[in-house]
């Protein structure tokens, strides 16, 4: 940690778990690196791990969620006092094993990140363009250009940004966009 604070990085916020072993996780990219595949996963110190934000954090215009466990990216959320914009990552483990939790999480951020096939494991499409359409039209529109926590203004947006035809009944999965609102 010397090293990175003797660069002025500023780890007001870091805390350090010595009961164990850290994160590990193993894995396989394919040729194009849109896919992969999780050969191994060791939670270690991450499996209790709880984070607390420092106060001078509480009111952080911009807060990047890594993908640990989508109840402590809540944990962390709610800690905050103002309207941050808000990127959360995750992982196929919290897709497997959390889905209605990252659900949930989904819809209190401004940006979700995923990669092809965590995309595929999330919507249940396996033809890529199909689950495109569903990120595309589905969640990037919902959770990423309308207001977050505000159920009227959001529909207001989606119906004067696109039109229902759109959202709803051309749209590869309709039931699918219903479900994660």
């Amino acid at each position: 940690l010397e090293r990175l604070r003797s660069r002025g990085i500023d780890l007001e916020g870091v805390q350090k778990d010595e009961s164990g072993p850290t994160f590990f996780w193993k894995g396989k990219y394919h040729e194009n690196f849109n896919r992969r595949d999780t050969l191994e996963i060791q939670l270690n110190v991450f499996e209790h791990f709880r984070p607390d934000l420092p106060s001078s954090y509480l009111d952080s215009n911009f807060v990047l969620l890594g993908n640990i466990h989508p109840a402590l990216q809540m944990h962390v959320l709610d800690q905050l006092d103002g309207e941050a914009y808000v990127l959360a990552d995750t992982i196929d483990l919290w897709i497997d094993i959390e889905k209605d939790a990252l659900l949930s999480l989904i819809k209190k951020v401004n940006l979700f990140v995923i990669n092809d096939s965590e995309a595929e494991e999330l919507t249940g499409e396996s033809n890529g363009i199909l689950t495109l359409a569903f990120l595309r039209f589905g969640w990037i529109l919902i959770f990423g250009a309308c207001p977050k926590n505000q159920e009227r203004k959001k529909e207001q947006c989606l119906s004067e940004t696109f039109p229902d035809s759109i959202r709803h009944e051309h749209h590869p999965s309709p039931k699918k966009i219903k479900s994660v609102r």
